[in-house]
């Protein structure tokens, strides 16, 4: 009978010892699966944070659909840029002045007015373009477009309108302008605002054709 009874509580501490050894492993695979993931979480978190940190470093935000807000806050930058193109383009003597001399070329191009094109490029000496302008003549106006490439991927776009008095289609003279319009525009490339100065607004403009880079880069190579 006491060789039962031992033999029964060999048997009881057996089945306990197994018991504590499974629950440890158990206890060994959720922490494991828990640090996994947390792990994943971690990289999913910062690879989120990494895209949308990219996506408002530059460009215009997809959200910047209030005219007033929209404009306070890229008037800054857009400042910011053309003090930066009149300081590149200015020379002094002066150290205290940037004195850096842009390279400026001019070309005649085909492809942007009927009646011809001029397109001036400014670069600096390390071959970083900042500004484009556009002299377009055409049979009842002519017009002239700046684009100032500045900071996080904007580009600034000054055109100004001009629309002549007459014209004397036999000695083809250009008389007196009669009309002048000025209109400011701020884009990406993918979203364009028109900018309101006066009323401190930046409004969008959807069926706005402005040139990109590329493009005016294109037309400057072919020439």
């Amino acid at each position: 009978m006491k060789v039962i009874k031992l033999l029964f509580a060999l048997f009881c501490i057996a089945i306990l010892f197994a018991s504590c050894g499974s629950n440890s492993n158990e206890t060994k695979d959720i922490s494991s699966i828990s640090n996994n993931e947390s792990v994943m979480n971690s990289e999913s978190a910062s690879n989120n944070e990494s895209i949308t940190n990219s996506e408002s470093a530059s460009g215009i935000e997809k959200n910047d659909n209030n005219p007033n807000e929209a404009y306070n806050k890229y008037s800054g930058k857009i400042s910011a840029g053309l003090n930066n193109f009149r300081t590149l383009s200015a020379t002094s003597k002066d150290e205290d002045v940037n004195s850096s001399t842009l390279i400026v070329e001019e070309k005649t191009v085909l492809g942007i007015s009927t009646e011809g094109a001029k397109l001036t490029r400014f670069m600096t000496p390390q071959n970083k373009i900042v500004r484009y302008t556009i002299d377009a003549y055409g049979e009842t106006g002519k017009s002239i477009s700046n684009y100032y490439f500045i900071d996080d991927g904007l580009v600034y776009v000054q055109q100004l309108h001009m629309d002549y008095a007459d014209w004397n289609f036999v000695t083809n003279e250009r008389f007196d302008i009669l009309k002048y319009e000025l209109t400011d525009y701020l884009t990406d490339g993918t979203k364009t605002f028109m900018i309101d100065d006066a009323n401190k607004k930046a409004i969008e403009a959807e069926d706005v054709k402005l040139y990109s880079l590329e493009e005016l880069n294109g037309l400057f190579l072919k020439s």
